[in-house]
């Protein structure tokens, strides 16, 4: 039985996960954060309360604009959690460039999740372990 050939799966998840957050970064550019955003907080409306993400769409919407200071202002953790998608979609993009040009394309998807999963980690800290924020 022949071992299945993920290199093309690999590149796909890339671009993939690439038009993802392109489209994230598109939604954020579309609506100001003044203005009422199309879909409000569910939980909010339905509790009154905020969650550790309240904000999170507004603070989006300012750090596409570059305006870091007001993004900080809706949510606290905006740029550590903008800041992974940014990463993560630069990396998809040099990744999908440089996995055909590696000799070892298990090493580097190993490298990748494990990559990936240390910066979530990082960066959504304070949504997974909110008693140390």
């Amino acid at each position: 039985m022949k071992r299945p050939d993920f290199s093309d799966s690999y590149q796909i998840i890339n671009v993939i996960f690439a038009a993802v957050i392109l489209m994230i970064f598109l939604y954020s550019g579309l609506f100001r954060a003044e203005e009422n955003y199309p879909i409000p907080s569910q939980y909010r409306i339905i509790t009154g309360e905020e969650t550790p993400s309240t904000g999170l769409s507004r603070a989006f919407s300012e750090m596409v604009r570059l305006n870091f200071q007001k993004a900080k202002a809706y949510n606290e953790s905006s740029p550590e959690v903008f800041g992974f998608f940014f990463l993560q979609l630069l990396l998809r993009i040099v990744l999908f460039f440089l996995y055909n040009r590696t000799e070892n394309k298990k090493l580097m998807i190993r490298f990748d999740a494990a990559g990936s999963a240390i910066l979530f980690l990082l960066c959504f800290r304070d949504f997974i372990f909110p008693m140390y924020s």
